[in-house]
């Protein structure tokens, strides 16, 4: 009889890549699409992972924040300013899911 601890368990990683399909990258398109990132002032507050990932793409500004109230000013620099790879990377860093990212052409969101 096989023991069933013996199995070698799948790692959270595998696991959970599988379960939310993440898209292939491939130059500046996923899945052959055109990629435009929207950022939702309402949930962005600040955490800046996107700004430490993709410095050339996303730039927090917190000169134009005016009270505590507002969201935190998040800029989106250029979109094509680094590897699309990366750019995923920075819209699954944010905490909060404020970094969108959509199909140009179907309005399509992408992530999250």
């Amino acid at each position: 009889m096989r023991n069933p601890l013996s199995k070698k368990p799948k790692t959270p990683s595998q696991t959970s890549q599988k379960k939310r399909g993440t898209p292939k990258w491939t130059g500046s398109v996923v899945e052959g699409r055109d990629v435009r990132i929207r950022v939702d002032w309402e949930l962005c507050m600040g955490a800046a992972s996107c700004v430490a990932l993709a410095p050339k793409v996303f730039k927090l500004d917190w000169a134009k924040k005016k009270s505590v109230a507002d969201p935190a000013p998040l800029e989106v620099l250029d979109e094509k300013g680094t590897a699309p790879e990366t750019i995923f990377l920075a819209a699954q860093s944010c905490p909060y899911r404020a970094i969108k990212l959509e199909d140009s052409a179907t309005k399509e969101q992408l992530y999250p």
